[in-house]
């Protein structure tokens, strides 16, 4: 199931000059809690290859310094902020530290508070739709599957209400689907 989402990053084009600049705002996100994991690598190195086709950019370096200048060369900037907030929930939790870093790569590429907060909050959205639509179809049998849909809208910060709007949107959506194929 493509979202809207898969499609706004995918729309994106990034170019080889503007690479290690997103790279870089993403590296910071991924190491502003102190733990740099093999998910965070993954997403990256995954973005490098969606954006790229195989420019190498050493993941490892220290924290990239971005001056505002270099970051106001990005095309996309609210698509480097939703990147951002995706990569912060990859590893199963939200730090302070990563929202501070976000908040200081929205300000310095001009994206408003409140402009950044809906992003977060689609995001956040986007996570857990894609989470229900994986499972739906086990949720009946497997109440595991249910407990870690709480918890991830536990980490998401989203509200019960938020969660079944998201939940009722992915069955409208497999309905439409089943029913075109009848």
């Amino acid at each position: 199931m493509m979202t809207e989402y898969d499609v706004l990053i995918r729309s994106a084009e990034i170019t080889a000059e503007e690479l290690p600049i997103l790279i870089g705002c993403l590296v910071n996100v991924a190491k502003a809690d102190g733990v740099f994991s093999d998910d965070e690598r993954k997403f990256l190195s995954d973005m490098v290859e969606l954006f790229s086709g195989g420019t190498v950019i050493d993941l490892t370096a220290g924290n990239f310094v971005l001056s505002k200048s270099e970051l106001q060369k990005l095309s996309c900037p609210e698509i480097a902020v939703m990147l951002a907030y995706m990569l912060s929930y990859i590893d199963g939790c939200f730090s302070e530290s990563e929202n501070q870093v976000i908040e200081s790569i929205a300000k310095l590429l001009n994206v408003s508070d409140k402009r950044r907060d809906e992003l977060h909050l689609f995001v956040k959205k986007k996570l857990y739709n894609t989470a229900f639509f994986s499972v739906y179809e086990d949720l009946s049998e497997i109440p595991e599957k249910q407990e870690q849909l709480d918890k991830l809208r536990k980490v998401l910060g989203l509200g019960l209400e938020e969660a079944k709007v998201e939940e009722l949107r992915v069955r409208k959506e497999l309905e439409g689907e089943y029913n075109a194929k009848r």
